[in-house]
C-alpha cells in the first residue's frame, strides 16, 4: 500500500493597493509608449525635411545648365518634404 500526502494550498489574497499600483504602472507605460511615439514621428518629420532640403541645394546648383531637371527636384522635394 502507499500513501500519498497531499496539501491544500490556503487561497492567496492580493496585496492592499496592487490593482491601483497596475493600473498606475500601466498608464505610466501607455504615456512612455505616446511620448515615444512622438518623438520618432518629430524625428522622422525632421530627417525628412533635412533631405529635401539637400535635394534643393543640389537643384540650386544644377539650376545653371539643366533648369528643367533641377525643376524636376524641386518638385520631388516639396512630394518628399509634405509626405508622411
Amino acid at each position: 500500500m502507499t500513501t500519498f500526502s497531499t496539501m491544500t494550498p490556503r487561497p492567496v489574497t492580493a496585496p492592499r493597493g496592487a490593482v491601483w499600483a497596475a493600473a498606475a504602472f500601466g498608464s505610466l507605460m501607455k504615456f512612455v509608449a505616446r511620448v515615444q511615439a512622438a518623438r520618432a514621428e518629430r524625428r522622422q518629420r525632421v530627417q525628412r525635411w533635412n533631405e529635401a532640403n539637400e535635394v534643393r541645394l543640389h537643384a540650386a546648383q544644377v539650376t545653371s545648365w539643366d533648369p528643367r531637371f533641377a525643376a524636376d527636384l524641386m518638385a520631388a522635394a516639396d512630394r518628399h518634404d509634405f509626405t508622411r
